[in-house]
């Protein structure tokens, strides 16, 4: 079943749930093509419920009409998809990755709401930002909790307080708390504040925790030791508290000690 949510001059968005039969993705496809032909650019929803499949033949047979979208590529603006399924989700990413001219974006269900802002312009992130400084009582230490995907606002704003507390110290500590990582934008490796980050911490880190890090990434920063001298440890997300005992600094969010019992407790009883 194809609904349509809403339709705003360029903006667009369609609920897909079931089987869409040949008339609904007749509609669809309508519906792209008029928006294509009226403006510069398209924006695009697509929210995936209880999806089943499409009618094979009729995509077959309007294969033509699948070629001239794709020689509008450019015209696209604003695209997201909205589901849950791992399979969707992963197939989304893909073509995504594939089609890098457009601002392609995936959500889960849950985060539809911002979906929809963005997709509507009435956000101009398509994402909450996933880095998080974290105030403590060291002006030597970056603390920072990472909750998303890195896009290259959060290597900046990283960049800026190591830059700061390098700027009162000549040896600083960092604490990476994973509290969700989903990766890194590819295209971040190169950027210029990230190579910056990486080049000033020579010789001036001293100790580095991670804490709740997947285990490559633990082991590929310890490795990194090699070049970047200081102490690297890696702390389970149980172990947070220890992690600061360890550099002998405090957070200064309140709330901080309760979300750790809580998260501590969490990963006991999922462990026993």
């Amino acid at each position: 079943m194809l609904e349509t949510l809403f339709t705003d001059e360029n903006r667009m968005g369609f609920k897909v749930s079931g089987h869409l039969d040949a008339k609904e993705l007749d509609d669809l496809y309508r519906a792209v093509e008029g928006a294509l032909a009226d403006f510069d650019k398209t924006h695009l929803y697509i929210e995936v419920g209880d999806y089943t499949g499409f009618d094979a033949q009729f995509v077959a047979s309007n294969l033509h009409r699948s070629f001239a979208l794709m020689g509008k590529l450019s015209s696209f603006g604003r695209v997201a998809v909205v589901a849950d399924q791992p399979w969707l989700r992963r197939a989304a990413k893909l073509e995504s990755a594939l089609l890098p001219h457009i601002a392609y974006e995936v959500y889960p269900l849950a985060d539809r709401d911002l979906a929809l802002a963005w997709v509507k312009g009435e956000s101009g992130s398509p994402h909450q930002p996933a880095l998080s400084i974290i105030a403590t009582d060291r002006s030597d230490l970056v603390a920072f909790d990472i909750a998303g995907r890195l896009a290259a606002a959060d290597i900046h704003r990283v960049a800026q307080a190591i830059e700061s507390a390098l700027a009162e110290s000549p040896k600083i500590s960092l604490l990476a708390r994973f509290t969700k990582f989903e990766g890194m934008d590819a295209s971040n490796l190169g950027d210029a504040d990230y190579l910056h980050m990486k080049w000033s911490l020579l010789g001036h880190l001293d100790r580095y925790a991670l804490i709740g890090a997947p285990h490559w990434l633990a082991a590929t920063a310890q490795g990194a030791s090699i070049l970047i001298p200081g102490q690297i440890r890696a702390y389970a997300a149980c172990a947070e508290d220890e992690a600061w005992r360890w550099l002998n600094a405090k957070p200064l969010d309140t709330q901080h000690n309760k979300s750790v019992q809580a998260r501590s407790h969490d990963l006991a009883q999922n462990d026993a």
